[in-house]
């Protein structure tokens, strides 16, 4: 048997057994054989999930320490992960923060998507019993999965993308199925990764085996792959590539599901009131090409991300927060952190932390247009998504009464925000807007009465290889 796919079956199959004993069947040789597709395809079904705490703290949509008041924890002279993230340190980012992450979830979480699920199967599928139909749809969802979870990992851990400099700066390792990754894997130029992330999605969208619709929402499907491929081109400052990949997506679906009507009833913990609140459901949201599970409890948003929403928007006007759940008499979060800020406790809504929606899809034409001064349609795709976000009672719409460049991109950032306010995406896009004149900016927070800046050109925007990496391979060094 070829070596590569030994290992990588072996991998892959250890890291299922507690959950999937009967997945596999156990060869003479000791080695797990997986021979049907059909046991390929339960390999896709893990679920998974994705902690971006800490790029959210970064990207100041929230503020979080695991331990103690906030304020103290800023007034200590000993600092923490946590506090170099909350004061944007860039002296304690570059001095000490690496020291400080044993682990890291994204970089765990992305590199097991695709040791354990992407590389295995590619490595066996073409020498399993099942259709050929069979095989394509497996082949394409690992090659998607390999391509997106790159993807994920290479914005936190490395430069945002630059042509000037993209051939020759350090960015991650790409893993392929052909590799062998008993041995440490070097890191690869930000060009070769985004090159090769391009090359698994197109390679799926070329042997079309992706349906349009998948099974559930954590499959992949065609939009999905379309959509990949527009956020990767976004990235690499190509917004009319994206533009086409963005319009194939939305071809597919392009459904904006409404914020105003999608609610369901709360009971007040206190007095026992019904309340109308935002709900987003789990894993069946038409609007998401792909999701995680999800939910937001327990976090705190700062006033400023509050306050940036548009005027009623739905989650200002509808997110269960501790003030409604509380019926304003404590907030539990607040207290703990020591400082005024909004209290998360939707316990049951799905904000997909890492996933991809079509509205992603509409600020990819948004910004498009606005590149081109095309100003009126950027407002009418803007509109698209506010008049399904904002109180019919408040919503005015853009189109027609923009014609100003700054103007047009405030507007886009703020609605931008509402829709990233709980994901990756918010850390994502300020990240590659830090390389755009028109839209980089310095970003400033306020915590204690102590007001602190993240510029464009901050190191913070690139997060260390956490410990549990760096020290089982020589070949990863930090990137900044």
């Amino acid at each position: 048997m070829n070596y590569n796919i030994s290992k990588y079956f072996m991998l892959g199959a250890v890291s299922l057994l507690c959950s999937c004993a009967n997945f596999t069947e156990i060869e003479p040789k000791g080695q797990n054989i997986l021979s049907t597709t059909q046991e390929l395809e339960m390999i896709l079904n893990n679920d998974y999930d994705c902690w971006v705490t800490d790029t959210r703290v970064l990207s100041g949509d929230c503020i979080y320490n695991e331990s103690e008041n906030v304020i103290d924890l800023l007034n200590r002279s000993e600092k923490t992960r946590w506090s170099i993230l909350l004061s944007w340190d860039e002296d304690g980012h570059d001095s000490q923060l690496a020291d400080l992450m044993a682990d890291d979830e994204v970089y765990s979480r992305c590199y097991n998507r695709i040791n354990r699920i992407a590389n295995p199967i590619l490595s066996r599928v073409d020498f399993v019993t099942g259709s050929q139909d069979q095989k394509d749809l497996i082949k394409c969802e690992a090659l998607l999965n390999r391509a997106i979870f790159h993807y994920i990992a290479v914005q936190k851990f490395a430069k945002a993308y630059d042509i000037s400099y993209a051939a020759t700066t350090p960015a991650i390792p790409y893993v392929l199925d052909t590799d062998n990754i008993l041995e440490p894997q070097p890191k690869r130029s930000l060009q070769y990764v985004y090159e090769h992330i391009l090359a698994d999605i197109d390679l799926a969208l070329t042997i079309n085996g992706l349906p349009d619709r998948a099974i559930n929402r954590m499959r992949l499907n065609k939009a999905c792959a379309y959509a990949a491929k527009a956020m990767v081109l976004m990235s690499m400052q190509n917004s009319d590539e994206a533009t086409k990949a963005a319009r194939n997506a939305l071809d597919i679906n392009d459904v904006i599901v409404d914020y105003n009507t999608m609610t369901t009833t709360y009971n007040s913990m206190l007095l026992n009131l019904p309340i109308e609140i935002l709900y987003r459901p789990l894993l069946d949201c038409e609007e998401d090409y792909f999701s995680l599970i999800t939910l937001e409890a327990g976090n705190g948003i700062p006033y400023e991300a509050w306050d940036f929403l548009e005027e009623g928007h739905a989650i200002q006007e509808k997110f269960l927060t501790e003030h409604t759940a509380w019926d304003g008499l404590m907030s539990p979060v607040a207290t703990s952190l020591g400082m005024n800020l909004v209290g998360t406790w939707d316990l049951t809504s799905s904000w997909n932390s890492i996933g991809l929606k079509t509205t992603y899809m509409y600020l990819i034409l948004v910004e498009n247009a606005i590149n081109n001064n095309d100003y009126d349609s950027a407002m009418g795709y803007l509109d698209k998504i506010r008049e399904k976000r904002i109180d019919p009672q408040k919503y005015s719409p853009l189109q027609g009464s923009v014609s100003d460049k700054a103007e047009a991109i405030r507007h886009l950032k703020q609605t931008s925000h509402g829709e990233c306010i709980f994901t990756y995406y918010n850390f994502v896009n300020k990240k590659r807007w830090s390389r755009l004149d028109d839209y980089k900016e310095t970003y400033k927070r306020e915590i204690g009465g102590v007001t602190y800046t993240l510029s464009p050109e901050s190191n913070l925007w690139i997060f260390p290889f956490p410990q549990n990496v760096t020290g089982l391979n020589n070949n990863i060094t930090q990137n900044y």
